[in-house]
């Protein structure tokens, strides 16, 4: 069903521009974008002389939606997030609510028991471990002999991810099927597969360790893989979400291109601003850019891709993100990994901006924030001077910044450095937090408030599977700040305004992928990427907005998703009949 127009209804045009509601918009039938907003008089008028021009003899599936107790937001955008690995997520055991190891392995067991018989899977995969959540015994029996004490896993390959992603639990027959002399070489470094203090392989994983496995398991096809991206666009657009911006590697632009090119109309049901990692799009050896299949390059309205992904260290639960002084709780001094130094980092962003890339780097602890920072102020300035007469807008951005310094802050201000956040990190981490860094640098963590306060843009995505997707808990924790249980309010001087936040996942958003001019506010020229809800966001309490329950989500003037039916005109129109329609 396509939306010609929205009449008599509480239609929000934008968040920061007017900030006002509208009784109608109308919804141009060729491309899908908006060309007026106003009156509802005037729309319809203007309905029926738009579409008295398609062709007569089409029986047309346009709509008119009406409803004075519905309220129109504009379409919310997850500016990152992983959808072929929330893909995965969504088919594969969910760990993320076990609260001991034996529970998570007992999670496996039925899992593995009530699969399908025309299933033939040649391992077993998790995702969503949390070991803050268990007691320091089973932290400490959850390796590769626990898992193969279970007579139904041990002789299964078995990978489980930890909720960050950075470290990969492995039994033993995953380790055999992994641990080949291919996968040593590329590995480098042997540290990041844990031994314990015999020597003896524990079956953790932890960063590059981690994020290689998937290279060495037997591959998916392409139908598999975008069936399952597939799955995840359609759960993210339930959830209000009509964009994202998702980083997802080994040559993921030909699985959305596969995805695309077989889509009924030509589209998708989310519009798609794809990261692939750097390395994929530039030789890691001589810097120079690979050869791409061209046909994948060329974007549309659907699909586009124009940022590379870096990473600069790993994560706080994983004790991996590099930080300037050491974590508090280990016994031996530890400082997490830093896995660029700045010479290097500086020549790879060097050389994707100077090739028209946009750059996002993957920076937790203070030590990676403040030195891809301050690199970003550094390629901008070098860049710019080079190009005086293009002063082209490069738009770095910063990935989590969990942990920021006041010289990060100064760098990220020269440079313009977008900031791309992930509000629901408080209510998961706010409990364990200070146990890592210790109470005199809590005042730097998550500290939202104050790089907006410093002229700093925010924008806002879930980092699904890492955490839920939904965009309505990324906007509650950046109001509230409150953990889980919604109880402990942690920071509250970070907090965000309720506008300030519905930006994150809107205008700000919009900016960060260079479609601020089509997307992220309901205006004349931009694309009819709504959300239908039953509510006033601005007059209902912060609670509810957590639990919030999408009516309906449209792309493009077209329905993706509706939890019940709309409110539409009798007659459908046709273009036959169209100055008759009112």
């Amino acid at each position: 069903m396509r939306i010609a127009a929205i009449i008599d209804s509480n239609i929000l045009v934008s968040w920061n521009k007017t900030k006002l509601y509208v009784d109608a918009l109308v919804v141009h039938p060729s491309n899908g974008k908006i060309v007026y907003v106003g009156e509802s008089s005037v729309a319809q008028e203007l309905v029926a002389t738009l579409y008295s021009f398609m062709p007569a003899e089409e029986e047309k599936e346009y709509v008119v939606l009406r409803g004075k107790h519905y309220f129109i937001y504009p379409g919310l955008i997850d500016a990152h997030i992983h959808i072929e690995a929330l893909g995965n997520r969504l088919y594969w055991p969910d760990l993320s609510r076990c609260t001991s190891a034996l529970e998570a392995r007992e999670t496996l067991e039925q899992f593995w028991r009530n699969r399908k018989p025309s299933e033939s899977l040649e391992y077993l995969l998790a995702y969503g471990w949390n070991d803050e959540l268990w007691s320091s015994e089973d932290r400490i029996r959850w390796n590769a002999d626990f898992i193969d004490e279970s007579p139904i896993l041990q002789g299964i390959a078995v990978f489980l991810y930890r909720r960050c992603l950075h470290v990969c639990l492995l039994n033993k027959r995953a380790m055999e099927m992994v641990h080949s002399d291919a996968y040593w070489r590329a590995l480098q470094e042997t540290s990041y597969v844990r031994r314990d203090s015999f020597g003896r392989l524990t079956g953790w994983h932890v960063e590059k360790a981690s994020f290689m496995i998937q290279e060495y398991l037997p591959s998916p096809s392409i139908e598999e893989r975008a069936h399952r991206v597939d799955q995840a666009l359609k759960h993210v657009s339930t959830l209000g979400i009509t964009s994202v911006e998702t980083n997802d590697a080994n040559d993921a632009w030909k699985v959305y291109h596969y995805l695309w090119s077989h889509s009924r109309d030509g589209d998708l049901c989310v519009r798609v601003y794809l990261t692939p990692m750097w390395e994929e799009i530039f030789d890691p050896v001589t810097y120079q850019p690979r050869q791409t299949n061209p046909e994948y390059l060329l974007g549309n309205r659907y699909l586009r891709w124009g940022r590379v992904k870096l990473f600069m260290d790993g994560s706080l639960g994983a004790k991996t993100a590099s930080l300037l002084e050491p974590y508090k709780c280990e016994k031996e001094e530890n400082c997490g990994i830093l896995f660029m130094n700045k010479e290097e980092c500086i020549r790879k962003v060097s050389i994707a901006m100077e090739s028209g890339w946009q750059c996002e780097t993957h920076a937790i602890g203070d030590r990676a924030v403040e030195m891809i920072s301050q690199v970003y102020a550094i390629c901008t300035s070098n860049n710019n001077n080079n190009n005086k007469s293009n002063n082209v807008n490069y738009r770095p951005v910063l990935t989590h910044a969990q942990l920021i310094t006041p010289l990060s802050l100064q760098y990220m201000k020269q440079s313009k450095t977008i900031a791309n956040i992930q509000p629901s990190f408080v209510s998961s981490d706010c409990k364990w937090i200070e146990s890592r860094i210790g109470a005199e640098r809590i005042s730097f963590a998550y500290a939202w408030k104050t790089m907006d306060d410093f002229g700093i843009l925010l924008s806002g995505g879930s980092d699904a599977p890492v955490e839920d997707a939904s965009p309505w808990k990324g906007i509650y924790a950046a109001v509230e700040r409150k953990d889980e249980d919604n109880i402990q309010v942690w920071q509250p001087k970070e907090r965000l305004s309720l506008e300030k936040a519905f930006l994150l996942y809107t205008e700000n958003a919009a900016f960060a992928e260079y479609s601020e001019h089509e997307k992220g506010s309901l205006e004349v020229g931009y694309y009819a990427d709504m959300i239908v809800l039953e509510q006033n966001i601005l007059s209902i309490p912060t609670l509810d907005i957590r639990n919030m329950s999408v009516i309906a989500t449209i792309v493009g003037g077209k329905v993706v998703y509706a939890r019940q039916q709309l409110i539409v005109e009798e007659r459908r129109i046709d273009a036959s009949k169209c100055n008759q329609v009112w």
